[in-house]
């Protein structure tokens, strides 16, 4: 997946600060999926401390809706891991934002 950056100052410098992919395998069980991703710039390199977010849609025929479940940080190699319930009424996705910046 691509996430739109914003663009460097300087045309003429490269700007790798954003996330701009995230490769991801998924393993199953018959209770649980495991996904397991890394989140990169568009220099190909690791994003330490990116935000994935998981939220779940619910697809009944009465109340369709959708819930932010929690988030995880990526580590210092850019990876993280989700474990998911393994229900065919379900459906996940997941969103990467940047590493959150300190405000002092």
């Amino acid at each position: 997946m691509m996430i739109d950056c914003n663009p460097s100052v300087n045309s003429n410098t490269q700007n790798c600060n954003c996330v701009v992919e995230r490769m991801y395998t998924i393993e199953y069980t018959n209770d649980e999926y495991l996904l397991k991703g890394t989140v990169i710039d568009k220099c190909s390199i690791p994003v330490e401390n990116a935000i994935v977010l998981l939220t779940v849609h619910y697809n009944d025929d009465y109340s369709p809706y959708q819930k932010d479940l929690g988030y995880v940080k990526t580590n210092s190699k850019g990876q993280f891991c989700i474990s998911l319930k393994n229900d065919c009424d379900i459906e996940y996705s997941i969103t990467i934002f940047n590493p959150l910046v300190p405000i002092c």
